[in-house]
């Protein structure tokens, strides 16, 4: 349980443990205020007369002290009242108490603890309570006008200044201001969303705030020019996108699909390509979904992963079907031909490198990663070859290949 302070203290307090605990608003300065307090509850804040307030469940009182700890005050007059306190609020000259043992919720005297009223009976599971008081809500602090200038996030640090600081995957700029979003990082799919990950296997910050709320993601690519993801999602039977810092999310395709697996970007067109396994058919749409249209419907057998190399106008995918294999073709479906259709079972992702002209792929069945010249379909070389795995997808950047088992 988390709160804060708004006008003078301007520090935020939570419960550790047994711990009661206080920092500055934006993190810093953070210290214990009170130890042994036997499962701290509802923490609240008496705004009028500057004291913080919590019940310790396993002893049954209440507790309160000034915002900066000290002058600790027990009152213990509910003991024999409060057998197992779960949440406590504060207006007023009252506290307002919830017991889930008994199932009961009341109010007590703010000032000693006393004269004890239930509000309401066969009440139980209450995890935690707030007044709402409109009049209670007043002050002023930097960020209040123009979120104080910051681009993300605004800390007050005290009555008349304020620090910016940026969400997961962004860095402040100079002007200490901005927000400025990691040039290079790892996308990767699970069933839950989509994460990100440091470039670095040293560094295991994460680069992204997981997008969640999704039912079976797979496919993930991203439009850098608008700092945007886009995935599928097979559970949910979408294609979805989302600007990086989640500022706004949409669904861009819903309705006329069947199993949509793997999707890729066109970032100097602007365009969305999918496959989808169950109408074996390669689609096209502009990123936000308009103006859609079938890119590839002969000759495709199961097409699961997909990329395109928008420079060179190219078209890469695997098919699963009766004849495995790669194929490639113009961005719109002409020059349709099949790069290799020999020693692959189940070619699952596929990823280009821009930089030395080739195209790589990974095999489930053979438990190999591939290139080849993806001009020419010649030079084709085993690039990793392991045993007892699951290669699901590949991605290249740099002198590195990332893959996932």
């Amino acid at each position: 349980m988390i709160t804060g302070v708004e006008e003078k203290e301007l520090k935020i307090y939570w419960t550790d443990g047994n711990t009661i605990n206080m920092a500055n608003m934006d993190g810093s300065n953070s210290k214990v205020l009170h130890q042994n307090q036997r499962d701290p509850l509802g923490l609240s804040i008496d705004f009028t007369a500057n004291k913080l307030y919590w019940i310790s469940s396993a002893n049954g009182t209440i507790n309160r002290c000034n915002l900066d700890g000290s002058g600790l005050e027990v009152l213990d007059t509910l003991k024999r009242e409060l057998a197992k306190g779960t949440a406590l609020a504060v207006m007023g000259g009252k506290l307002w108490w919830a017991d889930d043992e008994s199932a009961q919720l009341g109010t007590v005297t703010k000032r000693d603890g006393r004269n004890f009223v239930v509000l309401r009976n066969k009440t139980s599971g209450v995890v935690h309570m707030k007044v709402y008081d409109r009049e209670g809500q007043k002050g002023r602090n930097p960020c209040q006008v123009n979120n104080g200038g910051c681009s993300q996030l605004c800390f007050p640090t005290s009555e008349n200044t304020r620090s910016c600081s940026c969400t997961v995957g962004y860095n402040l700029r100079s002007d200490r201001s901005s927000c400025e979003g990691v040039d290079s990082f790892l996308l990767y799919s699970i069933h839950e969303g989509i994460r990100g990950i440091a470039l670095d296997p040293n560094d295991n910050s994460e680069a992204l705030m997981p997008i969640t709320g999704t039912l079976f993601a797979v496919g993930v690519d991203f439009h850098a020019g608008n700092d945007t993801v886009y995935w599928t999602d097979m559970g949910l039977n979408r294609i979805s996108r989302a600007k990086r810092d989640q500022t706004w999310r949409e669904d861009v395709i819903t309705t006329g699909i069947s199993r949509v697996e793997g999707i890729a970007v066109d970032w100097i067109a602007g365009n969305l390509y999918w496959t989808d396994h169950g109408f074996n058919l390669i689609e096209i749409s502009h990123l936000n979904g308009a103006y859609r249209s079938v890119v590839i419907s002969e000759g495709l057998d199961q097409p699961r992963a997909i990329a395109v190399h928008p420079q060179k106008g190219y078209l890469f995918w695997t098919e699963w079907g009766q004849n495995p294999c790669i194929g490639r073709s113009r961005l719109d479906g002409s020059d349709q031909v099949t790069l290799v259709n020999s020693g692959i079972v189940w070619p699952n992702g596929i990823s280009i490198d821009f930089e030395e002209n080739t195209l790589y792929w990974c095999d489930a069945r053979t438990d190999k990663i591939e290139r080849i010249n993806l001009e020419t379909g010649e030079s084709r070389e085993i690039v990793l070859s392991a045993a007892n795995v699951d290669l699901f997808s590949v991605a290249v950047f740099g002198p590195y290949i990332y893959w996932s088992d």
